[in-house]
Formats: C-alpha cells, sequence, structure tokens
C-alpha cells in the first residue's frame, strides 16, 4: 500500500470521531443540561404557584370587597326603613295627637 492513502484513511478516521464527539455530548454535559431543564421547570412551575396564589389572594380581595358593599349597602337600607317607619311613627302620633285636640275642643 501507498504510505499516502494509510494518511487518507486516519483522517476519514478522525474527522469521523470529531463529528461524532460534536453531535453527542458527554455525560457531564448531560448531566448539566438534565439538571438545568429541572431547574426550569421547578422555576416555571414556581411562577404558576405564585401566580395561582396571586390571582387567589385578589379574588379574595374582590370577594372582601363585595361583602363590604353589600355590607353597606344593607346597612344604609335598614336605616332608611328605621327612618321612614319613625316619619310614619311621628306622622301617627301627630295626628293621634291632633285627633285628642278636636275631641277635647269638641268637649
Amino acid at each position: 500500500q501507498n504510505p499516502i492513502d494509510n494518511d487518507d484513511e486516519e483522517e476519514n478516521t478522525d474527522s469521523a470521531l470529531v463529528d461524532d464527539s460534536l453531535g453527542s455530548e458527554t455525560a457531564e454535559e448531560r448531566r448539566k443540561r438534565l439538571a438545568n431543564e429541572a431547574k426550569e421547570k421547578k422555576e416555571m412551575e414556581a411562577r404558576k404557584v405564585a401566580e395561582k396564589l396571586a390571582s387567589d389572594k385578589e379574588a379574595l380581595a374582590l370577594e372582601e370587597a363585595a361583602r363590604k358593599e353589600a355590607a353597606i349597602r344593607i346597612k344604609k337600607e335598614k336605616e332608611e326603613k328605621l327612618k321612614k317607619a319613625a316619619e310614619e311613627l311621628a306622622a301617627q302620633k301627630a295626628a293621634l295627637a291632633q285627633e285628642e285636640k278636636e275631641r277635647k275642643e269638641a268637649l
């Protein structure tokens, strides 16, 4: 065989090894990649949990605000009813007093 041909075969083998090593990852690289993927997944899950908690907190705040508004509305309605009842009682009292006055005058 020609020594030059031998060199060509070795070069081809070397370049195949280089190509192979570029296409595959070492155990350390794989470990790092998997660790990064796991970290990213945990961070994403943590973000989702934080968003859910924020959403729940906002929903609770809205519910609390609605309860307070309802309580204020109910209180105002009760106050209006009491005021109206007091006005009716005052009107009845005045009417009774007028009737009593008229009776006394009639006698």
